[in-house]
């Protein structure tokens, strides 16, 4: 969950996608100064309102520990079909040496939106 409320997903799997919209915000940050902003987003073909949300929200950083547990729970979680709740789901980040808990896991589930199928 972003700062002020947007579900950006760090684990996302859309990283050059999301490595060139940086970028073009970029750009458009640099240049705002000298041209308009909609005039700017009209020719990099990106919204104005996704330039202005990108600008409202920074970047997040996850340490590293964190992210490696994001990474392994949704292993884990797509390895069994997705059928781990969180009690078996902590069960495995445990038997794996991650100290964790349910609730710990049911938020790393919310954030990455496992739901059991």
């Amino acid at each position: 969950m972003c700062c002020h409320g947007c579900n950006s997903d760090p684990l996302n799997s859309q990283g050059p996608s999301l490595q060139k919209n940086e970028v073009i915000f970029n750009f458009i940050k640099h240049n705002s100064e000298y041209y308009a902003v909609g005039t700017i987003c009209r020719v990099m073909g990106v919204s104005s309102s996704a330039y202005y949300a990108w600008v409202k929200c920074p970047g997040q950083l996850i340490i590293a520990d964190t992210l490696h547990s994001h990474r392994r729970a949704k292993a884990l979680f797509k390895d069994s079909r997705q059928s781990l709740g969180r009690r078996e789901l902590m069960k495995k980040l445990r038997e794996e040496g991650f100290q964790v808990g349910r609730c710990k896991v049911r938020g790393v589930m919310k954030t990455l939106g496992l739901t059991v199928t």
